[in-house]
């Protein structure tokens, strides 16, 4: 877990299986006692950050992919007003 805020930050747990629930990627793993947690892959080294993710060391509230999908909502609607 590498979430800045987690409380689990720093633990290691045994991935069970990676699916899209939410419109996000989430990683089902096992915790400590063996219950199964759903949690978003964001939030772990599961796989390389992204550059936005590297420059916002953390502090960003939304995803990169969230990001572009704002700013292309922004744009379309700037040439609805127009």
């Amino acid at each position: 877990m590498t979430h800045p805020f987690s409380p689990d930050r720093g633990k290691e747990f045994a991935l069970v299986e990676r699916r899209h629930y939410w419109g996000d990627d989430r990683l089902i793993l096992l915790d400590e006692r063996g219950k199964r947690r759903r949690i978003k892959a964001e939030w772990t080294d599961y796989e390389p950050p992204t550059p936005f993710l590297e420059i916002s060391a953390g502090r960003a509230v939304i995803s990169d992919e969230k990001a572009l999908e704002l700013a292309s909502l922004l744009a379309r609607l700037k040439e609805n007003v127009n």
